[in-house]
């Protein structure tokens, strides 16, 4: 059983319980796509670790399909809560347009089952982490009085930043992560724990906070 189950499927099975419990009788699309990603997202994992574990086959042709997912998801989300305050239709189709052209880039050149596509994950988690920061700076110039403590939107694009941000350090200074401890884990194995627990604890906190939104309002 501990084959088939690992920490990061553990985190992501968790969540999706939480978003179901919490967005099931959301209206809003993006809540409820919240729901549909962190299955998609749980799923890809579990199989991950079937095929690599269990069945010791290469599976990071796995991983490539699911970036698609996961940049649709992510990108839909910035801009829904972008458009609250700003256009960010051209920021966002540009953004989208290099992320594309990269995958289509690395499809071509590697193929689908070879290699992960790493040029497009770097380019993507550095584009949602300037995303980011552009709605931090939107929303602190915004002059109606938002208490951030319940404030969902909030929450899910911290979540956002701290993930890619953490994933874009690592990337750029591999050499400095790729370091074997005597557990017979790499560094960058429980860096990338600690940011799954911090993606999904400020979504599930989220998640949680849009529940009590839709509860009071009218």
């Amino acid at each position: 059983m501990s084959k088939v189950f690992s920490i990061f499927t553990i985190i992501e099975f968790l969540t999706f319980i939480i978003a179901i419990i919490c967005l099931f009788k959301d209206k809003s699309l993006f809540w409820k796509l919240a729901i549909a990603y962190m299955l998609v997202t749980f799923s890809t994992e579990f199989t991950a670790v079937i095929i690599g574990r269990i069945l010791h086959q290469h599976n990071v042709w796995l991983y490539n399909i699911y970036i698609i997912f996961e940049n649709c998801f992510v990108s839909f989300g910035l801009y829904q809560f972008l458009k609250q305050y700003v256009n960010p239709k051209p920021l966002i189709l540009v953004g989208s347009g290099l992320i594309f052209s990269s995958y289509c880039f690395e499809v071509f050149s590697h193929g689908f089952t070879e290699v992960f596509y790493s040029a497009t994950n770097n380019l993507s988690a550095a584009i949602y982490v300037l995303y980011s920061l552009y709605y931090f700076y939107v929303l602190l110039k915004d002059d109606n009085f938002i208490k951030l403590k319940y404030h969902p939107q909030f929450w899910w694009v911290v979540g956002v930043l701290f993930y890619y941000f953490g994933g874009t350090i690592i990337n750029l200074f591999d050499d400095v992560f790729r370091v074997k401890l005597s557990t017979g884990h790499w560094l960058r194995w429980y860096i990338y724990i600690i940011l799954n627990l911090l993606l999904y604890s400020f979504w599930s906190y989220s998640f949680i906070c849009r529940a009590r939104q839709r509860r009071l309002l009218p």
